[in-house]
């Protein structure tokens, strides 16, 4: 089963727009695939590594993780530079009009949250976001 976890759905996938519909619709080592977009920004800093706890749970052995996010390092230094105008910055920040976020994340701070029973298949940086594939080997 593959899982989406965000607001706007994907064709193929079972959306879960919040912790608690994951908890209570996917079982433990169901899913072959979570894909979290924007998802851990949304939750209060101190629970991202319990929440992302609860997502790994749910991967099957050679099952994919993929997360997307903002990363506020990349957007600091675009700040920092003057490189981009605030209203692209809102945006990047605030991409949907019900979006709300609680917590600033970077690419760094998530890898150190995962459990090592994951490896990195890839790390990608855009001009105001990351976006890291993992595979879970055990």
């Amino acid at each position: 089963m593959k899982v989406y976890l965000g607001t706007d759905g994907r064709q193929g996938y079972k959306t879960c727009e919040n912790v608690a519909s994951l908890n209570q619709q996917i079982l433990d080592a169901e899913a072959t695939e979570i894909y979290c977009d924007r998802f851990l920004s949304k939750h209060n800093f101190q629970d991202v590594p319990k929440v992302l706890e609860l997502i790994c749970s749910k991967i099957r052995t050679n099952g994919t993780l993929v997360i997307y996010d903002n990363d506020f390092e990349m957007i600091s230094r675009q700040i920092f530079r003057e490189e981009t105008e605030l209203g692209l910055l809102n945006t990047y920040v605030f991409p949907l009009a019900n979006s709300v976020m609680k917590c600033m994340l970077n690419l760094d701070i998530v890898k150190k949250l995962l459990p090592n029973n994951f490896e990195m298949q890839k790390a990608n940086y855009s001009s105001h976001t990351f976006l890291i594939e993992l595979r879970r080997i055990k």
